[in-house]
């Protein structure tokens, strides 16, 4: 016989039962695979490897050819994971097959038909022209463009499926976040809130609203936050741990920058050890105190608390360096007649000396 052996069945290359670190070669872990995966399907003769025939001296070679690469005990001593496994299901297999085609009565139906196949393909070549061969061949290739395409179009159908599906949980889970987040509002917890409506627009990105509520708890949770350490930071100055106040008094100014007083104590605690912060808190201050000055509605001030302000503030221009600064607030708290009458402010003034 001059046919080649009929070729054992095979996975794809991108099989994800692969592991390419075992020590089973991968061409072999696709064979074993793709038995395995038809092993229900595979005639006796298949399972052996060869074409149906009646010379039992050939199923008895192919099954010592099978063996050499079914049987687990070949792979001794390597790591071939699952596949061992694999191959002792095989094995057996095999054994059952070799065994079972020693009886004629099992093995004619094969190989009657298989010498129905070979009549058939030499009366098809003996009447087929050169001709008749090239229609078969076109006409095979458009059933198999035809088929490609219905393939095609599941292949669409299913992804919209996919898509919409997706597209469902994506707005429940939109819509749980929202709904956490309005709880979390609603107790008072600005900050998981604005977490959550992140995670929200993230599902969602340009969603104009949801960007509106993260930015809006975001700058509410900053507020927060910020007058939280602001008030921790007072209260720790109050009992004389000044030192502990500053980085809070730091955290309340980059919080929520907005706020005047947060601005002031943070540039008057800074100014002198990190004079690049303490300067942008103390401008920022500065502008935040003119603008209320000319305002026509706006913070309203009592005069001690604002005199106290100043003099903050002073204090953080002196430590700057901006003597001309600190002179023009401290000129603005207290103006009267020769010496100005509070002494913090009097002794301030004295230690600022201009050229």
């Amino acid at each position: 016989d001059s046919d080649p052996p009929p070729q054992w069945p095979r996975v794809g290359p991108s099989d994800p039962r692969i592991d390419p670190h075992l020590d089973l070669e991968i061409e072999e872990q696709r064979r074993v695979l793709g038995m395995i995966d038809r092993l229900d399907d595979l005639s006796p003769f298949e399972m052996l490897g060869i074409w149906p025939t009646h010379d039992l001296k050939r199923v008895r070679r192919a099954y010592h050819d099978a063996s050499r690469t079914l049987h687990p005990d070949a792979y001794y001593g390597d790591e071939i994971g699952p596949f061992r496994a694999y191959l002792a299901q095989l094995f057996r297999r095999a054994t059952q097959a070799h065994e079972a085609l020693r009886d004629p009565e099992l093995r004619t139906p094969y190989v009657d038909a298989e010498l129905a196949r070979k009549a058939e393909l030499r009366r098809r070549d003996d009447q087929l022209s050169e001709q008749q061969r090239e229609r078969e061949r076109v006409l095979r290739e458009q059933e198999e463009a035809e088929a490609a395409v219905r393939r095609h179009e599941r292949a669409v159908t299913r992804a919209r499926r996919q898509r919409a599906r997706l597209g469902a949980a994506v707005k429940a889970q939109i819509a749980a976040h929202v709904q956490e987040a309005s709880d979390a509002e609603a107790k008072g917890n600005m900050a998981r809130a604005a977490n959550l409506y992140r995670l929200a627009l993230q599902l969602h990105p340009g969603d104009g609203e949801l960007d509106a509520l993260w930015t809006r708890c975001r700058r509410e949770a900053r507020r927060k936050r910020a007058a939280e350490a602001f008030s921790r930071a007072m209260s720790l100055r109050d009992y004389g741990q000044g030192h502990e106040a500053v980085p809070l008094l730091v955290e309340a100014a980059d919080a929520d920058p907005q706020v005047v007083e947060h601005l002031v104590w943070a540039a008057e605690a800074i100014a002198a050890k990190d004079p690049v912060k303490g300067h942008r808190f103390a401008l920022a201050a500065l502008d935040g105190l003119r603008s209320e000055a000319v305002a026509d509605k706006g913070t309203k001030r009592r005069p001690p608390d604002l005199h106290r302000l100043h003099i903050l503030l002073a204090k953080a221009f002196v430590a700057l360096g901006q003597k001309h600064t600190a002179r023009e607030l401290l000129g603005a708290i207290d103006t009267g007649q020769g010496k100005p009458a509070d002494p913090e402010v009097r002794a301030l003034l004295n230690s600022i000396k201009l050229p």
